[in-house]
């Protein structure tokens, strides 16, 4: 492992050392079953990143969003209001749970994103790549409903609260954080087209040199040049004959 990496890993154990055995003290069996399923969730951020090499941004994003997690169902805010998570930042409008899921998906639309340009050598995004992204990202979010659910329906007493809030708030709050995310993504990319970004990395790698030009390109420019006319060389005339012309 990186150096630079060791201290998120060491972030996230603390973090989860201390959730641990304050969800069996606090008989949250919803929380232990998420605790299990952050641990997986883990395992596959690091496959990820062994793969395609994720920013340390990124890291610490999704170290941070396990940490905000853990707080909302773990930390009892007053007794009438409960844990974190049912808080209400926003009276009626906004909960503390709809902006960790909007931050938490939008982060995972950026890593997405990373993961296709790392793949295929792509530095400049398009509107479909994007949107590509963003669809992944939703279908993140779907997982994520989809285990919420299973422990709504395993689980006598959870914390995930009123389907009709989430029905609410949740669709225009994902979305906006993955909009958010992939304007971010567009504003701090490079200007470069992306074919011929990876036909030049592509060509660096063959050579050990610097890139190459796109043959397509030059190829293009040479077509607009017109061929040199061959001449013919000059032989002097006999003396008292005019050269042929």
């Amino acid at each position: 492992m990186p150096r630079r990496e060791l201290p998120i890993l060491v972030f996230t154990a603390l973090y989860i050392a201390a959730a641990v055995p304050a969800a069996l003290r606090s008989g949250s069996g919803e929380f232990v079953f998420y605790i299990a399923v952050l641990f997986v969730l883990a395992g596959l951020l690091w496959l990820v990143h062994r793969k395609v090499h994720l920013t340390l941004l990124t890291l610490w994003g999704f170290s941070v969003w396990g940490l905000a997690h853990m707080a909302g169902g773990l930390w009892t805010v007053s007794e009438s209001t409960g844990v974190l998570y049912n808080l209400w930042l926003i009276p009626g409008r906004l909960k503390y749970d709809q902006v960790v899921h909007a931050y938490g998906f939008g982060l995972s639309t950026w890593m997405c994103w990373q993961a296709l340009a790392n793949s295929v050598g792509i530095e400049k995004p398009s509107f479909g790549l994007l949107a590509l992204c963003a669809l992944a990202g939703m279908g993140l979010g779907a997982t994520n409903e989809i285990v919420e659910f299973i422990a709504v329906l395993t689980i006598p007493e959870t914390n995930v609260g009123g389907r009709d809030d989430r029905r609410r708030a949740d669709p225009a709050l994902r979305p906006s954080g993955r909009v958010g995310t992939g304007s971010t993504v567009r504003l701090i990319a490079r200007r470069e087209d992306p074919v011929e970004s990876c036909a030049r990395k592509r060509a660096a790698a063959r050579t050990g040199g610097l890139p190459a030009r796109p043959v397509a390109a030059a190829g293009k420019r040479a077509a607009n040049v017109a061929p040199p006319v061959a001449s013919r060389p000059l032989i002097p005339a006999p003396s008292g004959q005019v050269p042929a012309r």
